[in-house]
C-alpha cells in the first residue's frame, strides 16, 4: 500500500470533490477512492488524468511512481 497524502491534498487545494474528479477524468469514483486511499496503483494514463484535472504535476501526486 502506497502513502497518497500528497493526492489527497491536492483535492483540497484544488477545492474539488472526488466526484468531480471521476467524472472530469472517466475514473470510476470506486477506482479513484482506491487510488486515493492508496489501495490501487493508478495506469499511466490515470495518472496523467488526475494530474491534468488537478493541475498538479505527475510526480507530486505520485512521488513514490517512476513517471
Amino acid at each position: 500500500m502506497t502513502s497518497r497524502t500528497s493526492l489527497k491534498v491536492a483535492f483540497v487545494v484544488a477545492g474539488v470533490s472526488q466526484r468531480a474528479v471521476s467524472m472530469t477524468t472517466s475514473i470510476p469514483e470506486t477506482r479513484l477512492s482506491s487510488i486515493v486511499r492508496g489501495r490501487t496503483e493508478p495506469q499511466p494514463r490515470g495518472r496523467a488524468a488526475l494530474s491534468a484535472a488537478l493541475g498538479r504535476d505527475e510526480r507530486d501526486l505520485f512521488p513514490d511512481e517512476a513517471a
